[in-house]
């Protein structure tokens, strides 16, 4: 509708239309006819590639639950993925836009988070206290590279494997001890609600970009309109489809929501400590055991 009254830019393309609606809109936007899609919806590219990822994980998850595989094997597949990579640009000359889109050589960015959950399954731990601090360290310094190495074929390949394994320990710290100083920002209640709406607000706010940018706003207008209306959005998004449809998950498989994730981040921030040191807080705990999946 907001195409039809000229808000937002494109044209309604029933070919591109049905590719986002079924999740392959990033190999159409590669490999399809040339077309004019609606304006602000680019972005739904990475949903295809996270779709495509779901359809792989879970055989992954019950070959490993049932110990036909292990966790080296996942480790394999990640290293596998960027040696792939290197190879459909060293061997077959593909361009850094292929490989920026394609699922086959992006689904290791998924991969890092699942093997850091599987990881912790088993048994393993950052390290705490002094160690804790040089490993962040090490891991920004992995980060740093990643965002100013210029090289097409070094920011196609290594660039986003060095993101996951950068980001493992900080993404375990920030759950396990977020009282932390560097991470108790991402738990103040604003950062909570906007983590809580992010992913609908990056899926709206090209769309509300694109549609400002037709009215002929300035870019600071932009930023703050653009701002507001993706959060109204993603909020609006979360009480009428969200929650009912997580009660509905909750109802068909079984898993009722329980009181500590319904707590939320506040209730571990109570719980933790805030100078990473071992054995003082119940953040340092796994919140399943070591002998079943969670």
């Amino acid at each position: 509708m907001a195409c039809w009254f000229g808000l937002i830019s494109g044209e309604i393309d029933a070919r591109s239309l049905a590719s986002q609606i079924f999740f392959f809109s990033n190999y159409y936007n590669l490999y399809g006819p040339a077309h004019q899609g609606l304006g602000g919806t680019g972005v739904l590219w990475s949903l295809a590639v996270e779709e495509h990822f779901y359809l792989l994980f879970p055989l992954l998850f019950i070959l490993l639950f049932r110990g036909a595989i292990g966790i080296r094997h996942i480790v394999a597949l990640v290293v596998l993925v960027l040696a792939w990579r290197c190879a459909r640009i060293a061997l077959w000359g593909t361009d850094e836009w292929t490989i920026y889109f394609s699922s086959d050589t992006r689904i290791d960015s998924i991969l890092f988070g699942c093997l850091l959950a599987l990881l912790e399954w088993r048994g393993f731990r950052f390290p705490e206290g002094r160690a804790a601090w040089l490993i962040l360290a090490v891991a920004a310094c992995l980060l740093l590279p990643t965002f100013i190495v210029s090289s097409d074929f070094f920011r196609s390949t290594f660039r986003y494997s060095l993101q996951g394994l950068a980001l493992m320990p900080f993404f375990f710290y920030a759950v396990h001890k977020p009282s932390a100083l560097p991470f108790r920002p991402l738990n103040w209640p604003l950062a909570r609600r906007i983590g809580v709406y992010s992913y609908s607000i990056y899926l709206s706010h090209d769309v509300f970009i694109d549609a400002l940018g037709r009215q002929g706003a300035s870019t600071v207008s932009v930023l703050i309109v653009a701002g507001a209306l993706s959060v109204g959005y993603a909020a609006l998004l979360h009480e009428l489809v969200e929650k009912p449809f997580r009660g509905m998950r909750s109802r068909t498989v079984g898993h009722p929501v329980q009181a500590g994730a319904a707590a939320g981040p506040a209730a571990v921030e109570r719980a933790s400590d805030d100078t990473l040191q071992p054995g003082r807080g119940a953040g340092t705990q796994p919140a399943f055991g070591r002998g079943r999946m969670p």
